[in-house]
């Protein structure tokens, strides 16, 4: 059974109180942790691991697609002249030019 991760208050007034109990926050979390919580988790360590930022998009793509599972998806940069430029895909072929995106 995973810890619980409450801590009993005593009900004699000026008793000691029990050691906090923290997490490992190496380890994925356990028990009530829903499934988008988990995820999340993941993908925040995946981008931790990275410094290559063409990766970092990759590994953006990669989640969305993993955990989405979407018809189509893409990121998108705004450049600073205020133009847009699709710096990855997923089953999305879009011309150089943003007037014939869908």
């Amino acid at each position: 059974m995973p810890p619980t991760h409450s801590v009993a208050v005593p009900s004699t007034p000026g008793a000691p109180l029990p050691p906090e109990r923290t997490l490992d926050p190496r380890e994925p979390p356990v028990g009530r942790a829903s499934e988008r919580f988990a995820a999340i988790y993941r993908i925040g360590r995946q981008l931790l691991e990275q410094r290559d930022p063409r990766q970092v998009i990759r590994t953006i793509v990669d989640a969305i697609r993993d955990n989405l599972d979407p018809d189509h998806a893409c990121v998108l940069v705004r450049r600073a002249d205020g133009s847009d430029e699709a710096v990855a895909t997923h089953n999305l072929e879009l011309g150089p030019e943003p007037e014939s995106w869908p």
